[in-house]
């Protein structure tokens, strides 16, 4: 089976309106955005929090129950909703619904 990961097309949109997460409202500004989002990067990349890491999410969380493949679909799927701004505030602010 080839294995095709999700490759981050660092547009910063998974770091915008944070605030609707209520687990990471921590580090949001007051337009919602991450306080460690610079341009459209992580200015903490190499020590972001867990829940901004992908792979990690997938080793600690889901590599038991759910195939590499379909987790990195999901996240694609999740990444091009929030590139055209469609994903609602309730998507987003509820585990296990995206």
């Amino acid at each position: 089976m080839t294995m095709t990961k999700w490759k981050c097309k660092q547009c910063g949109q998974c770091c915008r309106h944070i605030d609707t997460v209520p687990s990471m409202r921590r580090f949001a500004r007051e337009d919602g955005s991450c306080i460690f989002l610079r341009g459209n990067l992580c200015s903490i990349y190499d020590r972001r929090p867990l829940v901004c890491n992908v792979a990690a999410i997938y080793e600690k969380f889901f590599k038991d129950t759910v195939p590499e493949d379909e987790f990195y679909e999901k996240t694609a799927q999740a990444c091009a909703e929030l590139q055209k701004g469609i994903v609602s505030e309730h998507e987003h602010s509820e585990p296990g619904k995206h």
